[in-house]
């Protein structure tokens, strides 16, 4: 077996080169302003930025008007009136409403006597129906008397029949 020297050739030293590729920020959170923090909060988050900054202007809004009616004269009027007002609507919403339960009172009173009074009609014209079709209110024992005798003489009672099934009856088309 032979032995082979093997030489390394030097490498070739480069200088460090810097990439454009890639931008590098030094800015870290201690450094960043406000602003960007409140930007980058904004493009992550818009519509909670949007209920934050509502919320925030309606927040200003009620401070500047409880200032306006609590410290100017104008103000001071003005919320006088208003309470006025309410005042004045509060107690008509009463009245109105007390006129509305006799109102609605009335009305409830006429219905309660409208249906007692068709529901009196409406036995008359039932009673009137069974008495006129000859099937007038009679005893258990009315209508076993007249079955009796009815059974006894062989007579069949008055039922209003059908001609056609009278026919076939007699035909002995149809069996019972």
């Amino acid at each position: 077996m032979a032995i082979t020297k093997t030489t390394r050739t030097p490498r070739k030293t480069t200088t460090a080169r810097k990439s454009t590729s890639r931008k590098t920020t030094t800015s870290t959170a201690a450094t960043q302003t406000l602003a960007t923090k409140a930007t980058k909060a904004v493009k992550a988050r818009p519509k909670t930025t949007a209920a934050v900054a509502t919320g925030a202007l309606a927040a200003v809004a009620a401070a500047g008007a409880a200032y306006f009616f609590t410290k100017t004269e104008t103000g001071k009027k003005a919320g006088k009136d208003i309470k006025a007002k309410a005042s004045r609507i509060k107690t008509r919403a009463k009245e109105g409403a007390s006129d509305l339960r006799e109102k609605a009172g009335d009305v409830s009173d006429k219905v309660k006597d409208g249906l007692s009074e068709t529901g009196q009609r409406i036995k008359d014209a039932a009673t009137r129906v069974r008495t006129r079709d000859g099937v007038a209110e009679k005893s258990m024992t009315e209508i076993a008397e007249e079955a009796l005798t009815l059974k006894e003489t062989g007579r069949k009672s008055r039922k209003p029949v059908d001609p056609l099934i009278e026919d076939q009856v007699k035909a002995g088309a149809i069996a019972y």
